[in-house]
């Protein structure tokens, strides 16, 4: 978002700081200044191993406690974090920019397609929520 708040494209792109205790934030949901509730989902750049059960980094799933405990439930491919939440790397410095699903070495620059205060479009996996 530039400083007049308009948003390039579907994805903005942010660096936060990240509690590696607690599982990363998969959905957040927002109010607009019309009052709208837009729900908007998260994909992490650069997310070293972390477990599709508990959410939480430094292991995966076939070594998570959870697993081991007598409460554990078998979810199957319903896991509540998944694959989904890794974001594919975005180009950097001045190659920067959308890309054509046919040509993904040649940048299509995006301008501004929306001011932040209209209803944005936000993909959302369909098993986030």
């Amino acid at each position: 978002m530039d400083t007049a708040g308009h948003v390039w494209g579907s994805h903005m792109r942010i660096q936060i700081s990240v509690d590696i205790t607690k599982p990363p934030k998969r959905v957040l949901k927002l109010r607009t200044t019309l009052g709208d509730e837009q729900l908007l989902s998260f994909a992490y750049e650069g997310l070293p191993n972390f477990c599709y059960l508990c959410g939480c980094l430094g292991h995966f799933s076939k070594f998570c406690d959870l697993r081991f405990s007598e409460d554990f439930v078998a979810l199957g491919d319903a896991t509540p974090f998944g694959q989904w939440l890794r974001a594919t790397n975005l180009p950097t410095g001045r190659n920067r920019g959308l890309f054509s699903a046919r040509n993904k070495s040649t940048p299509h620059f995006a301008s501004p397609t929306q001011n932040f205060t209209s209803k944005p479009s936000v993909g959302i996996p369909p098993h986030t929520i």
